[in-house]
């Protein structure tokens, strides 16, 4: 298995693997996420290759695409309630579902956790749905622990 960096001559690889996690998080929450749109997708990832704080890398089993990780540089200055942070945000993470439990899923997060230390970055953070019990269970086998919980209340 290999993971490369991405490049816009990959964004029909990468409209092919989101769909599958689009959908899944359709499922989870139908008012919030939009059903795939290929082209919207493919415009939201080449505004994506513009930004220099993003970076994507996909995976691949041979010549086959198997999943991909999307992150992000960020950060904030101290203030007077918070000293000065920076951190690697994990914004998506996909692996197709007939390669997931096979390492992929690890891989992604061994090449975020390079990029990170390249960067001088110790903290790696991301979002999981609470109903997503699968994603949970697999991030904490990675070593990632909650520290914050977002709430909603529909009015």
């Amino acid at each position: 298995m290999r993971i490369i960096p991405a490049q816009e001559k990959h964004l029909d690889i990468l409209v092919t693997l989101n769909v599958e996690v689009q959908n899944l998080h359709v499922g989870f929450e139908p008012e919030i996420f939009k059903v795939p749109s290929p082209d919207e997708i493919k415009t939201f990832f080449k505004n994506l290759f513009k930004n220099g704080n993003w970076k994507i890398l996909i995976s691949y089993e041979g010549e086959q695409p198997t999943g991909y990780i999307s992150i992000q540089i960020g950060g904030h200055e101290e203030h007077a309630f918070c000293y000065q942070q920076k951190w690697l945000y994990i914004d998506h993470i996909c692996v197709k579902k007939n390669f997931r439990r096979k390492g992929v899923g690890t891989m992604l997060i061994d090449a975020a956790k390079d990029f990170a230390k390249q960067h001088n970055i110790n903290r790696i953070i991301l979002d999981v749905w609470s109903v997503n019990e699968n994603a949970k269970a697999f991030f904490k086998k990675e070593g990632f622990k909650t520290f914050i919980e977002r709430m909603k209340m529909e009015i």
